[in-house]
């Protein structure tokens, strides 16, 4: 093959490099392009749901003020139905709640406890006694240590002496109305619940 003949060939195949090369190079730019506008399309996708997540959580937010709101009137509430429910032992006992007072001693310092933990209770002055007293729909027996230790820390705040320990609990168990028994209170309670005892082991 001449000297003209290899050059001819040589330029051919340059070309055709040449050719290939940028071919290529049109295929990365349209596969950049195409990159580009799924970044902008994700972009767009991502703003949309950052949106819709703020959407979310200012609705959560709105539904738990909600919530909070509506569980705070129905404790209430569910507090004076159980008062009704004992309304003719409290009677018999010449009380009426409408004089009671709800008292909440927060213990800034940890006098007593945890710092900052609220301690609260009902209370109530008849006939020179004072009725410290706790409602509730289910009494158990850590709800009659708890009250009798919160009883004892505002006794204590309040200078009352000789205070009348009373939990007014539409369920208790047994448990509970013995450990009510020995620490001295009065548990009065519409009905015993049976709790089986797990083996342990």
């Amino acid at each position: 093959m001449s000297h003209k003949k290899r050059t001819e060939e040589s330029i051919k195949q340059l070309y055709q490099a040449l050719f290939q090369i940028d071919v290529r190079l049109n295929q990365l730019i349209d596969a950049h392009k195409e990159t580009e506008n799924t970044v902008k399309l994700l972009t767009l996708k991502i703003d949309a749901l950052v949106q819709e997540q703020s959407k979310m959580k200012s609705d959560i937010e709105r539904i738990n003020r909600t919530i909070s709101s509506i569980g705070q009137r129905w404790g209430v509430d569910y507090e004076t139905l159980i008062k009704n429910f004992f309304d003719d032992f409290i009677k018999g006992e010449g009380l009426n709640f409408e004089q009671a007072n709800k008292f909440t001693y927060k213990d800034d310092n940890g006098v007593f406890g945890r710092k900052g933990l609220k301690y609260e209770i009902d209370i109530l002055a008849k006939n020179n006694k004072v009725y410290l007293i706790e409602v509730k729909s289910f009494c158990d027996i850590d709800d009659v240590e708890w009250f009798d230790y919160k009883s004892d820390v505002i006794a204590k705040v309040l200078g009352i002496k000789d205070g009348i320990k009373m939990i007014l609990a539409v369920n208790t168990t047994d448990e509970a109305k013995e450990m009510a028994e020995k620490l001295g209170m009065k548990l009065i309670y519409g009905d015993i619940i049976k709790i089986e005892k797990q083996d342990k082991g």
